[in-house]
């Protein structure tokens, strides 16, 4: 619908999708994964083809050298990837979000340290470091836990300043880009009297830095391009100019960066892709004497797919203009992650079902699809957590999700 957007808008998804028929659709993902060896199966070619297109600083401000992108443009952007493949989609979409946090949370003078080196790097890729072991979808539900059931839940990493420095130790359990982020951003309890809601702080900790290291590089079902693992910080030291936005408010940060949106939309990617392989399947394929899509039993799940998925796309964009409006708590983005999630997920078995038995082969690509997609029922917040989100927001405030005008 070229209509709803501005000509911007269509330029980074057009540019989006040159990229990943030219670069990513090439490498043919869904055999790439299948490389034993993690560094191996990186597909550093392709992110360093994406930094020469502008792709890897699409969220940096303009000022410092970026393309500046909006939520929605970034969403419209990590679908395209998606479409080719979910892990090369993560690693450019956790660039791009974490370089909106780093845009609205740093000082004046950590972007000026920070936009040449990451500009002028086409392997500069950052990650965030939050869950642990024992607490992740406790940091997305701080605020109830806290709030509302009265239990201040603290993280187990924890950040002391000792003079000019910040000492941190602990663990963190499974980031994406752990292993291969230049630069992450890790939260710390850092008021060890408060819980994670109003006692974390947000520290930048370059990936040379003494006391951080890789205790594992995971192996997945999902996302397998993408990198997940585990890191440890052991008397890891920092100045003190390295604490990102104000101390103890981590959580309550209002920034409109576009997590939840873009996850939506990535799931998306990977499902449209699937439901698209699944159209020009079932109109190749004859049973019966005519092509398996005039079969009313798959015509009508193609239809179904199609209809699914077109309602989260919208979902997912109207979330998008939202935050770009600048509505920092807008329920909107906790449905489209979870709309779009469950929705990626039937579309891709329903893909599966049109297949057949032909479905479960590794050369057939919709099972990597379904694979990828499974990711996000925990990804970027739990769909539980998603749902009990919006359930708080339709006690404390309902008007909030009145119909719309």
């Amino acid at each position: 619908m070229p209509s709803e957007f501005t000509t911007d808008d269509l330029a980074v998804r057009d540019a989006a999708r040159r990229f990943r028929r030219e670069a990513v659709d090439p490498m043919e993902p869904h055999v790439r994964e299948w490389v034993d060896d993690h560094d191996a199966r990186f597909p550093w070619e392709v992110v360093e083809e994406g930094s020469r297109r502008g792709l890897r600083t699409l969220a940096v401000p303009r000022e410092h050298g970026g393309g500046g992108a909006t939520v929605l443009q970034l969403s419209l952007a990590v679908e395209e990837i998606a479409a080719g493949d979910m892990g090369t989609a993560v690693i450019f979409d956790q660039t791009w979000k974490i370089s909106h946090m780093i845009a609205q949370l740093a000082t004046e003078e950590q972007q000026q340290w920070l936009w040449p080196r990451f500009v002028a790097d086409d392997r500069f890729l950052l990650a965030i470091a939050v869950a642990e072991v024992e607490h992740s979808t406790d940091v997305a539900m701080s605020r109830l836990l806290q709030e509302v059931d009265g239990r201040p839940v603290a993280l187990d990493t924890r950040a002391v300043q000792d003079g000019n420095s910040w000492v941190l130790d602990g663990s963190k359990m499974m980031p994406s880009l752990a292993s291969t982020a230049a630069l992450l951003v890790v939260m710390a309890q850092t008021e060890p009297d408060r819980g994670i809601h109003d006692g974390c702080s947000y520290f930048l900790v370059p990936r040379d830095t003494p006391g951080l290291r890789v205790t594992r590089v995971w192996d997945k079902i999902s996302q397998r391009l993408a990198d997940n693992a585990g890191l440890a910080f052991d008397s890891c030291r920092i100045p003190t100019g390295n604490l990102l936005g104000r101390r103890g408010e981590a959580r309550t940060h209002p920034t409109t960066s576009g997590g939840n949106v873009e996850a939506a939309a990535t799931t998306l990617g990977s499902a449209r892709s699937a439901y698209e392989d699944a159209l020009v399947y079932a109109r190749e394929r004859i049973q019966g004497g005519r092509p398996i899509i005039e079969h009313q039993a798959v015509g009508l799940m193609l239809a179904q797919m199609a209809t699914e998925l077109e309602g989260a796309r919208s979902l997912v964009w109207r979330a998008a203009r939202a935050l770009d409006a600048g509505d920092t708590t807008t329920p909107l983005q906790f449905m489209a992650k979870w709309q779009a999630a469950e929705v990626a997920v039937r579309v891709c078995l329903q893909a599966m079902e049109v297949f057949g038995g032909k479905a479960i082969l590794r050369e057939t690509p919709v099972q990597k699809h379904l694979r990828d997609c499974l990711s996000f029922l925990h990804s970027d917040g739990t769909q539980q957590s998603r749902l009990a989100l919006i359930q708080h927001r339709l006690i404390s405030d309902p008007t909030s999700l009145a119909p719309y005008p």
